[in-house]
């Protein structure tokens, strides 16, 4: 796999959360399946409830941290933490959902049985006091629902789009070089701790930011961000991926694959034990897709408007005519081999590129 500024073959999140998750370290993607990076650290211990059981579960503890001022780039940072944490009822499966509209959304597995929603909350301004008020217009909800084995989560954070108290003029994401009415910048990541033993349906979503998801495996996941990277590793029956403006990595096992990036690059590390149906496509970037070897039958196609198409899948035949732009190799008995690996790539500026 090609080596990016996230990792080797794949988009590893990675450093501290609160500013960014800017510093990379941990492993790569190869044999990584069940794997994390290191930002998941903090909310891994097994510390707080345990599993729990239904008749046991009750309402989320909460804490809200005190505000602390620090100073970047020659502006006043009012940041705060804010911890949910609960048992998970007994439950063995989990409807997890996290929102933010700037920052990133990481789901990873922690010790304990229990969860942890751990959320940062960021305002840098000219002053202090500006930046504590546009820190108070930032609210965040935790919603947790028990309902016949089955805990629902729900995580977001609401940006008050008005200006706060003071009348102070806050923004999303912006750059206030040469924008007098803006004078605040506000950011929150979400970061949740879930127990790896649960089966999930798992929807992180963001606008600007990182959107991911280490360890964790279920019936479904969908993760979307318009400006920012997304990655997701585990084993899921059904994923759907999807970043306007950045980078998606996924590794794993699945059954259904959908990913997709605007203005940037698809990279895969798939596992072929069982069926899969897989399609990688990328606007402006490429898209390099690596297929575990294995007895499955192989059913690859590659097309791009203005790249290469490479397929290089063993013991497969070309089906029709190969082109540098358009390429389709199927194994000789693929109708009747138990397993079937049904992939398709594609780029309109970018390569293409399926291998073992």
């Amino acid at each position: 796999m090609r080596a990016n500024k996230y990792g080797v073959g794949m988009v590893l999140l990675c450093g501290s959360v609160g500013l960014a998750l800017s510093a990379c370290g941990g492993a790569g993607a190869d044999g990584v399946l069940g794997g994390r990076p290191a930002v998941c650290d903090q909310v891994a211990a097994a510390d707080g409830p345990g599993a729990g059981t239904a008749g046991s579960h009750g309402q989320p503890q909460r804490s809200d941290g005190s505000v602390s001022i620090s100073r970047h780039d020659g502006k006043v940072v009012a940041s705060r933490q804010v911890d949910v944490v609960n048992d998970f009822g007994g439950a063995s499966a989990a409807q997890v959902d996290l929102a933010s509209v700037n920052g990133d959304v990481i789901a990873c597995t922690r010790d304990g049985g229990g969860y942890r929603a751990r959320v940062f909350l960021e305002a840098r301004a000219a002053t202090e006091a500006e930046a504590r008020s546009a820190l108070d217009t930032m609210v965040v909800t935790h919603t947790d629902t028990l309902t016949a084995g089955t805990l629902r989560l729900n995580t977001r954070v609401d940006f008050d789009s008005s200006s706060s108290g003071s009348g102070l003029p806050v923004c999303v994401l912006c750059d206030d070089e040469g924008d007098s009415d803006v004078t605040a910048q506000r950011s929150a990541t979400i970061l949740e701790g879930l127990p790896a033993s649960a089966s999930y349906s798992l929807s992180p979503s963001t606008t600007n930011g990182d959107a991911a998801a280490f360890g964790l495996s279920g019936s479904a996941a969908q993760l979307t961000t318009s400006n920012g990277n997304v990655a997701l590793n585990g084993r899921w029956d059904s994923a759907t991926l999807s970043a306007t403006n950045g980078i998606v990595g996924v590794s794993g096992d699945y059954a259904s694959l959908n990913a997709s990036a605007g203005n940037g690059q698809v990279e895969a590390l798939l596992q072929t034990a069982r069926s899969l149906d897989a399609t990688l496509s990328a606007t402006n970037g490429y898209v390099e897709a690596k297929l575990a070897r294995s007895n499955a039958g192989f059913d690859v196609q590659g097309q791009s408007a203005n790249g290469e198409v490479r397929i290089d899948i063993a013991g497969t035949e070309a089906v029709g005519t190969q082109t540098r732009e358009s390429a389709h190799r199927r194994s000789p008995d693929y109708a009747s081999r138990a397993v079937q690996v049904q992939l398709t790539g594609s780029a309109t500026n970018g390569s293409v590129d399926i291998h073992q």
